[in-house]
């Protein structure tokens, strides 16, 4: 699915985030299996083997348990961040309509084609995001999270938009939504597009 339907959704951040990931946590399971193959191909002695209270730690060194302590440790931390983009990458979908799954999943060859007649819309090729954009959003912002805004929204912005283009704004919208209550998350939403089409963005 990633590297086939999915990749409609590449433009992500979350979506993008998850392959080099997979794969470390791939080949570091691949490192701690072979870790423990070789041991247990390891000879040891009887006295060894009648001392050693664990038939898996048989004649293994303490550097040798802590190595493989650590690779476990790094394998649950790769674990944990695939789960978080995949629970990132569910929640943007989920509040996309059925419309706009369709149209990402369905058209992305007619999108490229609309870059060129749309020349300088910001969905459509990477440009900085203008100031006077994060103003507005911030101001509607503000209207439902009061105070904390500033800090709440620069901080976002300085994770999700690092380089202040347009190419990861989908996550940095999805962030702003999920901190509004539950019940005036369409209404922002909404008002959100409504911002974005000022500026030709797609959301």
């Amino acid at each position: 699915w990633y590297y086939t339907m999915g990749q409609a959704f590449k433009h992500l951040f979350s979506f993008r985030g998850i392959e080099k990931k997979h794969i470390a946590l791939h080949q570091t399971y691949q490192e701690i299996f072979e870790m423990m193959a070789a041991q247990a191909n390891k000879p040891v002695s009887f006295m060894g083997r009648l001392f050693e209270t664990s038939s898996r730690n048989v004649g293994m060194s303490d550097e040798y348990k802590h190595l493989l302590k650590e690779k476990a440790k790094e394998l649950e931390q790769l674990s944990y961040s695939v789960i978080k983009n995949l629970n990132e990458l569910e929640s943007i979908i989920l509040i996309m309509s059925d419309e706009q799954i369709a149209t990402t999943i369905g058209t992305i060859s007619s999108l490229n084609a609309e870059s060129t007649k749309n020349n300088g819309a910001l969905h459509n090729k990477k440009v900085i995001i203008p100031g006077e954009l994060h103003k507005q959003l911030k101001g509607l912002l503000h209207q439902y999270i009061g105070p904390i805004t500033n800090i709440f929204y620069e901080q976002t912005k300085q994770k999700y938009l690092k380089d202040n283009t347009n190419e990861d704004l989908d996550d940095f919208i999805v962030q702003l939504i999920v901190e509004i209550p539950e019940a005036k998350q369409s209404e922002f939403q909404r008002q959100v597009q409504e911002i974005l089409r000022k500026y030709k963005v797609n959301f």
